[in-house]
């Protein structure tokens, strides 16, 4: 949408669930959640909607997507073992890793600077 609240565009038109977006660090991309398949996963767009792409295939519902600060690498958390975990993937969903491991819970992960 503009600045100013006018003209909203929407970017999803899938079944299901689309939440949660976050932009990268240079605005270019735009990761969020959706319940389109199955779990909710991740996935990733080009800022004016195009280019959807899945980045996680992994059995648990995700969470909190959040770019680190050169935008290479997300973490998010993810059911695992009943509980949310936190991991860490590169920006084009390769290299999935859990971070943090049962018992707890695990979320809402954040970059620092």
């Amino acid at each position: 949408m503009s600045p100013d609240g006018s003209n909203p565009t929407p970017l999803t038109s899938s079944a299901g669930s689309n939440t949660n977006p976050s932009f990268s660090p240079d605005g270019r991309t735009i990761v969020f959640l959706s319940s389109r398949v199955e779990n909710v996963q991740i996935y990733a767009m080009s800022a004016d909607g195009s280019h959807v792409t899945r980045l996680t295939n992994l059995p648990g519902g995700c969470r909190s997507p959040a770019f680190s600060a050169d935008g290479r690498r997300i973490a998010f958390a993810c059911v695992y073992d009943g509980g949310f975990q936190i991991y860490l993937m590169n920006a084009d969903g390769s290299s999935v890793t859990r971070l943090t491991s049962p018992p707890g819970e695990n979320q809402a992960p954040a970059f620092s600077p």
